[in-house]
Formats: structure tokens, C-alpha cells, sequence
């Protein structure tokens, strides 16, 4: 995951340290996490056994970030503007094709095309469709 924060949305940004157990991580013993209501996250699939899982870009409602306590200072007509302006581009300008309005990048469509498959996950038991007029085009 990859967490994205704008000052045009949140002025302040909480950096927060944490401790991890050193025997997991190679001896490191502490990362840093972002916190906020107005963080707009990154979530990525990859490859994995002929399979393409699905990556995902999304953000907090504020609703849900007032439930938590998390919209204080977040400018959500800021927010709603950057993730669409973000979306827009993903799905006009690095998106190759679609399939069940899922923008499929340059790369996992080349990979698709050539036996691939497209899941939710590696466990999901079914795959999504390349579109019929570009599946063998």
C-alpha cells in the first residue's frame, strides 16, 4: 500500500513511529506510518503464479472519517477533486483496456493477452474477461 497525502487537502499530517519485532524484520526494529482522514491510498496487486491481482486506488468517505474521528482539518471537496483528477488518469491516459470498469494497465493487459489470468486475488475462484474486441486483437 501506498498512502498519498496532499496539502491542498490536510495541512497537517500525523508521521507516527512504531515498533515491529526485529526477529520478522531483518533486525528492524521501529517504521513510520502517515495518519489523517484525507490520505488518499494506493493498495497493489502484482503477479503471482499466472495470475494478475487486482490493485486498487481509493480514499476515506467522510462519513466513515467522521465515525473514526479522523476528518478534523480535511477539505473533502479538496479531496473528492484530486481523486478524480487521479482516477480520470489512470483510466484515460495509463489504462490499456477495461474489463467490468476496472482500468487494466499497459503491462497486466500484455500479460492477460498472453494467457494471464485477472483475479481479485490468487485464491478468487473465478477471473475477470478481457473484452471480446480486444481479448485477441
Amino acid at each position: 500500500m501506498l498512502q498519498l497525502w496532499s496539502p491542498s487537502v490536510m495541512a497537517d499530517l500525523a508521521i507516527t513511529r512504531f515498533s515491529i519485532d526485529p526477529a520478522a524484520c531483518e533486525g528492524h526494529t521501529f517504521r513510520f506510518r502517515i495518519d489523517g482522514g484525507g490520505l488518499l491510498q494506493l493498495y497493489f496487486g502484482g503477479v503471482c503464479d499466472r495470475v494478475i491481482t487486482r490493485s486498487h486506488f481509493g480514499h476515506q468517505s467522510k462519513s466513515r472519517a467522521q465515525a473514526w474521528g479522523q476528518d478534523l482539518g480535511v477539505d473533502w471537496n479538496a479531496l473528492s477533486r484530486l481523486s478524480g483528477r487521479i482516477q480520470r488518469h489512470i483510466r484515460n491516459h495509463l489504462a490499456a483496456a477495461k474489463t467490468q470498469s476496472c482500468p487494466i494497465l499497459c503491462k497486466a493487459f500484455e500479460l492477460a493477452r498472453s494467457g494471464f489470468e485477472l483475479k481479485l486475488s490468487t485464491q478468487t475462484p473465478w477471473a475477470y474477461a478481457l473484452p471480446p474486441d480486444v481479448a485477441d486483437a
